[in-house]
């Protein structure tokens, strides 16, 4: 009564191997699609973790220097444990900051066909007249 009852995933909605062999066999199956799929899915892995790693060490790295500055907050350090502090704070201050370099443009950009369309003027030139041509009177 129970095995009647007991749903069985596996069976029920994938193919079989012996189908998987058949439609391979007669083209439907791209199997270099399927690797490629997979190897671009662990790069976007890879990325994700990394990203996340980089986070967890950067919010290690703060609790470390937090605790330091806690506990040797009254006590007088030597010139290495100075150093070691100091350099720490960089890397999180750095790490931080480092995301206003990022590249991506998500702003609208003039495109750039006139500059092929106008090769006896200079580059300038173009780039003033098709400016200035929207804000002449006719």
């Amino acid at each position: 009564r129970d095995e009647a009852r007991t749903r069985k995933v596996a069976t029920e909605g994938g193919l079989s191997r012996g189908e998987i062999d058949e439609l391979a066999r007669r083209g439907t199956v791209d199997v270099m699609a399927d690797d490629e799929e997979v190897a671009r899915m662990r790069v976007l892995s890879r990325q994700a973790y990394l990203t996340k790693w980089e986070a967890k060490q950067l919010d290690l790295l703060q609790a470390e220097v937090d605790e330091e500055d806690v506990m040797f907050e009254a006590s007088e350090l030597t010139a290495e444990e100075r150093r070691h502090t100091e350099l720490s704070k960089q890397i999180i201050a750095m790490a931080k900051d480092r995301h206003r370099f990022s590249t991506k443009e998500d702003g609208y950009r003039l495109p750039d066909a006139y500059e092929e369309s106008l090769a006896e003027v200079s580059l300038a030139e173009a780039r003033d007249r098709a400016l200035r041509a929207r804000y002449e009177e006719k």
